[in-house]
């Protein structure tokens, strides 16, 4: 679900439902509008949406909006054996995601209205994340740890089981801007789990050594996702209607068929080093939904 502090994606998506068209709203100048981004610097928006078994329909209908061709074929044929699917989003956002996005916030202030939810329960599900190229990001999945988490992944011909205590479904994120103002999007399937253990890292080049508390990883290389994409464009990942094997422990939901909810993640780039949906062509001005 979306946090209450919800950020620009759910504000530009959701905020006006209908509205198909972006356009620039004057704004003063301020001495922040003059900064400009460094060059090998890429800001995201990184977002959740819910989606409950009545509202398969409208998670279909932005599927349908999604070009899935960015990805080359042997990628697609993993991922649908892993129950993982993905593609990119234009600038205008279908009217099925903002409807999604919509009923994900007001579902979010319902659970918090009544007492079934909470903050701590909920964590951050929304954030803006600046990375400069190669640098690595995450980007939490599941919130909390899971006590146990059966995996079944898909491996050649057969499909390969295994159980991994105090479990938690991230992606790694890497990016790397191009010089045509597209950007490479590198996003990298992993389990966290078992307890943190502490590590002594060296740094060859300062001829130093980082202490390291972080916890073991279960990665899925050959599922690693990299679309390129340009300022403006949402990638989003799901998993398929079967909810099986890495996608479903990714995005499946819990609970009996009639009230079986899955997510979707969305990550729209805002600025990729001089190009800025935000700042286009130095006119330092926002952007802001029309309706059209």
């Amino acid at each position: 679900m979306i946090s209450v502090r919800t950020f620009a994606l759910t504000v530009m998506f959701a905020s006006c439902v209908g509205c198909q068209v972006w356009q620039q709203a004057d704004q003063p100048t301020s001495a922040m509008s003059l900064i400009e981004p460094a060059e090998d610097q890429v800001v995201l928006d990184v977002s959740f949406v819910t989606v409950s078994a009545s509202n398969e329909q409208l998670q279909q209908a932005v599927w349908n909006e999604a070009d899935e061709q960015v990805l080359d074929n042997d990628l697609r044929r993993r991922l649908a054996a892993n129950g993982m699917r993905c593609g990119i989003l234009g600038q205008s956002a279908p009217a099925a995601l903002q409807q999604l996005l919509l009923e994900t916030k007001d579902g979010h202030e319902a659970d918090l209205a009544n007492g079934t939810g909470s903050l701590e329960q909920l964590g951050d599900r929304g954030q803006q994340m600046q990375l400069r190229t190669g640098r690595l990001g995450k980007v939490v999945v599941t919130p909390g740890l899971r006590d146990e988490m059966v995996i079944l992944s898909r491996q050649g011909d057969q499909f390969v089981g295994e159980t991994l205590a105090q479990a938690q479904c991230i992606f790694g994120v890497r990016c790397y801007p191009e010089n045509d103002q597209h950007v490479t999007l590198e996003l990298s399937p992993q389990i966290e789990h078992g307890e943190a253990k502490t590590r002594f890292v060296g740094k060859h080049e300062h001829a130093s050594w980082l202490v390291d508390s972080s916890r073991e990883r279960r990665l899925f290389t050959d599922l690693t996702l990299r679309p390129v994409l340009m300022a403006g464009q949402t990638l989003v990942v799901s998993c398929t209607p079967s909810t099986m094997g890495v996608g479903g422990k990714f995005f499946g939901g819990t609970g009996e068929e009639s009230t079986k909810t899955t997510t979707m993640l969305l990550i729209r780039v805002i600025e990729s080093g001089a190009s800025s949906i935000f700042s286009p062509e130095n006119n330092h001005s926002a952007i802001v939904p029309t309706e059209g």
